[in-house]
């Protein structure tokens, strides 16, 4: 179980055939770096356009938050959160 459990989740649901990506757009990107430039924030508004078992299943207008963060000189996401406003 734990964080290998919900990897391998994760990866089923993009996986699995009846989930379709058709398309994207990322808006408003604001990106701010520490100070020794090994840590980046980043935030925009996101439209995620996708189909589960060929149904609508989109997200637009979402506000996507995250963290990134330079590891053995690669840049990797150690968190992020997606939020729809009021």
């Amino acid at each position: 179980k734990g964080f290998d459990n919900c990897v391998s989740q994760v990866n089923s649901f993009f996986l699995d055939k009846r989930f379709k990506s058709i398309g994207h757009e990322i808006r408003d990107m604001k990106i701010d770096f520490s100070k020794n430039s090994d840590v980046a924030w980043w935030s925009c508004m996101l439209d995620d356009i996708n189909e589960w078992d060929k149904k609508r299943s989109s997200w637009i207008n979402v506000r996507w938050t995250g963290v990134l963060e330079k590891r053995e000189g690669r840049w990797v996401i150690v968190q992020m959160h997606f939020s729809y406003g009021k």
